[in-house]
């Protein structure tokens, strides 16, 4: 016997019949969540929507590269994809319900293309059961994604498309999303007369920066918050008050972490941040900078300046009281480190926050390593 063109066994024909299905349903389904998601994409695209990531699988990572600000990831199985655009200042209802049905738009469209090739076309055996399934799955693609439920992901639950979309239509367009609201209350602080100024371009992408949690607890999220928001400094298209903001980020992010790579930069980006907008949050920084790179005595000065004066929002008192503690273990002068490391601790219980929690950590294990340092070196020299 033979099957498309090869020989085969009798009692083989079976088995490889039902493999031969199962490879093309296997190749059908990669095909139906690429069409699906690059359908979200496009839609997404066209209707202006800034877009962060496609993910097409799931599970272990195989492929992860960047164009642009767009994030395109492989994954090994293919049972599942995502479209994730950057977040929304505003509700933008129409904008997003095109881009929420361009996966099944998507389908729909295969299917109508693929009948329009095979229209009036004689096909083997074999090429219409590949090109049924094909059909198939791109059917129950558009069929599953428009039932509203959720499906478990990695980080939570995500709605199908039918069910953001029932979602969206009871939201009112045009209304500020909670996220766009704390953006615009952040920027308004770096903006002259406290006023937040218009979003811009940049806007989206650094509402997700300046929010993720992950860049506090995981290394690569880490990298990649700090490459993003330099990169849109290097851009040099940001509003004055958006500039501050996200060099005020970077900073409170290097001292929280410790991060090395950004230790150069500290200098030359508190001097950028306070031309810009000159500041208490800003020159706490540069005090807190100063610290940072080692000098102690010109950080000291700086936020002893910064703490006599009040209106110091906690966070920032928080961070004064760190540095301070840090300055004077720094000159030697112990007794008053340790009253100031006492402060912050006060400090800390009145704001917890994961980044107040990282930064007491990384404190007490310094001030306890230059500690025991210098009781080392007294017990030598004794």
């Amino acid at each position: 016997m033979r099957y498309n063109g090869a020989a085969v066994r009798p009692g083989e024909t079976d088995h490889l019949l039902i493999a031969i299905r199962f490879a093309w349903l296997f190749i059908a389904t990669v095909l139906a969540i690429a069409v699906h998601e690059g359908g979200h994409l496009v839609c997404g695209l066209v209707a202006g929507i800034p877009m962060r990531q496609v993910t097409v699988g799931t599970g272990p990572l195989l492929f992860r590269r960047r164009f642009g600000e767009l994030w395109f990831e492989l994954r090994l199985l293919p049972l599942l994809g995502l479209v994730n655009p950057y977040p929304s200042a505003t509700i933008r209802r129409a904008r997003l319900a095109v881009m929420l049905l361009g996966g099944v738009l998507a389908n729909a469209a295969a299917i109508a293309l693929i009948a329009v090739i095979t229209k009036g076309v004689a096909v083997t055996a074999a090429a219409g059961e590949s090109i049924g399934a094909i059909v198939l799955v791109q059917a129950w693609m558009i069929v599953a994604n428009l039932l509203p439920f959720t499906v478990k992901v990695k980080d939570g639950r995500v709605g199908t498309d039918g069910l953001q979309v029932l979602q969206l239509v009871q939201a009112k367009s045009g209304a500020p999303t909670a996220i766009g609201t704390a953006y615009a209350q952040m920027i308004a602080t770096y903006a002259h007369g406290g006023v937040s100024p218009p979003f811009t371009p940049a806007s989206p992408r650094l509402m997700y920066q300046l929010f993720r949690m992950d860049r506090w607890t995981n290394a690569a999220a880490a990298r990649e918050f700090v490459e993003a928001l330099l990169r849109e400094l290097g851009r040099g298209t940001l509003l004055a008050a958006e500039e501050a903001l996200v060099i005020d980020t970077l900073l409170t992010h290097a001292f929280v972490c410790g991060d090395a790579p950004l230790r150069p930069r500290l200098d030359a980006l508190t001097q950028r941040a306070l031309r810009l907008v000159p500041h208490d949050t800003l020159s706490g920084s540069r005090g807190a900078a100063l610290v940072e790179i080692g000098r102690y005595a010109e950080g000291k000065a700086v936020l002893e300046a910064l703490i006599a004066r009040s209106g110091l929002a906690p966070f920032d008192i928080f961070m004064t009281e760190v540095h301070l503690a840090r300055a004077e273990h720094g000159l030697g002068n112990r007794e008053a480190g340790s009253r100031w490391a006492v402060a912050a601790r006060r400090s800390a219980e009145a704001n917890n926050t994961l980044a107040t929690s990282l930064m007491l950590a990384r404190m007490d294990a310094e001030l306890a390593a230059a500690a025991e340092g210098i009781d080392t070196e007294a017990r030598m020299q004794a």
